[in-house]
This record gives structure tokens, sequence and C-alpha cells, in this order.
């Protein structure tokens, strides 16, 4: 991923987050992806599932809704009946569907398209622990998800994606990686959109997104802002640039929780203007009054 702080030490934080408060971190490094969490992220635990429910009026502060096309791309004019969906425990939601039909998430994206009533639970994983299963000439097209439910009464979900399509979109093919208990697996897709890539269910564990294109592939991107905490009055920022990858911004804000300096998160629009392309440089401006210190930082999407 990529990050920088302004005015203080922009090394890559050591310490890390497990999903369950009772693993042991296991730092892994990311591969494969462009984007993401400047920090060494611990492997996300898929097996024990909180079914406590959270308040109503409380909301998971990672996800960020942003926007998930531009003005490059060809948006379709395809409308999904918008579900809002019941946090439980753990950053894990709940949503109950009553007929069958094709519904949108809300809070993540995620659309499902059900052949009856039935409740579904799912959360967004970190890809840190799946990276090394994302082989090149593959790379991460968008967020991992644990899905949880009867299998036989989904048809299909639909996983937004990151990418901008307004440029290419024939040499680009898309696929998800689906990690089962026996491995991993790379299986066909339905259909993909400027917005999401359709899956027939299979089975459910951990899927996700996967892209290879014989052309360069730009991503939308999110540029999330925080600012140092201590007793002084301070004019030190960290400033992370990802990918419209709520699995990478996960990352970012275990990083930031886990930092051996407190920050608090400035709430701002995080859409990026820039399109982001793998392996290229970025430099951060500012006008017309604020300093930057380093005066020229370079930032670079790493793989």
């Amino acid at each position: 991923g990529i990050c920088f702080c302004s005015g203080e030490d922009s090394s890559s934080e050591s310490s890390s987050e497990s999903e369950s408060d009772n693993e042991e971190p296991e730092p892994e490094q990311t591969n494969g992806e462009p984007g993401g969490s400047c920090a060494e992220e611990a492997s996300a635990q898929t097996e024990e599932w909180e079914e406590k429910e959270l308040p109503k009026e409380h909301s998971h502060s990672e996800l960020q809704k942003i926007q998930p096309h531009c003005e490059h791309c060809n948006v379709e004019n395809k409308q999904n009946e918008q579900v809002t969906p019941r946090p439980l425990s753990r950053e894990q939601f709940l949503l109950k569907l009553d007929t069958e039909g094709t519904y949108q998430c809300t809070e993540t994206g995620l659309i499902f398209e059900v052949n009856r009533k039935v409740d579904i639970k799912y959360c967004v994983l970190s890809w840190s622990k799946f990276a090394d299963l994302v082989v090149k000439p593959w790379v991460v097209g968008g967020p991992l998800f644990d899905v949880k439910c009867d299998p036989t009464c989904l048809t299909s979900i639909q996983f937004p994606h990151s990418l901008c399509l307004g440029h290419h979109n024939a040499n680009m093919t898309f696929k998800v990686l689906h990690v089962k208990s026996s491995g991993a697996s790379l299986e066909s897709t339905m259909d993909h959109s400027t917005t999401h890539v359709k899956w027939r269910v299979s089975s459910l564990s951990p899927v996700g997104p996967v892209i290879q294109s014989e052309e360069t592939v730009y991503h939308h991107g999110a540029v999330i802002l925080y600012k140092a905490i201590d007793q002084n009055p301070s004019l030190s920022f960290r400033v992370y640039i990802a990918t419209n990858n709520e699995s990478f911004i996960k990352d970012i804000s275990k990083s930031v929780k886990h930092s051996s300096k407190k920050f608090m998160k400035i709430d701002k629009p995080p859409v990026c203007q820039k399109l982001l392309e793998n392996g290229k440089k970025y430099r951060l401006i500012s006008e017309p009054e604020a300093e930057i210190t380093p005066e020229v930082y370079i930032l670079k999407i790493t793989t």
C-alpha cells in the first residue's frame, strides 16, 4: 500500500491487529495488490462469528462509502433494492431478506440475488492472509468478503471493484478468488459492470474479485487523513492513499489504531481525484498556505 506521514517518521508501523482479540498477531506482507495499508497486517480469522447485535445507531467507521465510479466511467443505470444491514459485533453485518429478489447492501456495496427468504451474515476481510494466493499476472480488484448463509438460497453475489473502466475494458479478464478449506481456486464470473463483478454462488467461504489485464489498469482511489494528538498543538498529519477497496482501508484503520502515537481521524470526503496506476509515483502538493514536511514526498503504489 502507499502512505506517508507529514512532519513525522514515515516508516511502517510494526504493530498489527488480528480479527480476534484472542488471536496472536501474525504479520504478513501484502503482495500483488495495488494500494492498501502501509503497515503489515495480521491474518484474518473467519472461523468464529459473534452474533451479538450492536445498537442501531452504531456504524462501522472503517467503511468509507466511497463513490464507486468517476466522470470517466459509463455508469449503467441499474436500480437494485437498497437494504441496510444490522451491524453485529466484530465488524460483521446481518441482512434479513424476506423474499426472493436482488438487494444491494448500503454499507458494503455487495449485491445479493436470493431465491427465497434468508438471513445473510458477512464481513469485510483483509487480503493480507491470502495475498500469496494472488499470483501474477492476477492482481486484486476489490475487497475480500466472508459471507455465511445457506448457499442454496443465493443465486449470485456481485462484488464491488475498484477499477475505472472508462479507459479500457476489452483486454481485461475478471475472476474471483475462492478460498476453500481444500485450497484456493480462481472461478469464472457471470458478468461485470463499471462497479461490480457478478459471481454464481457455488459454496461460501472467503471470496474476492481479481483481474488480469494486457493494458494499464486504473483504480479509483481514496485519501484517508489522520491528525496526531499530543500535549502540544500539533500540525502533524498522517495521510494515506489507497485504492477504493474496503479491505485495504480496513488495514489502514488497524495500522493507525495500533500505532505508538495517537491519531484522530479527520472526517472528510475520501475521494481521490486522480486515478491510481500500479507502480506510478505521486507527489503531495498543497495550496495556498499549508507547508508540507518534507517539502518533497513521493508516493508510490507498491505491488
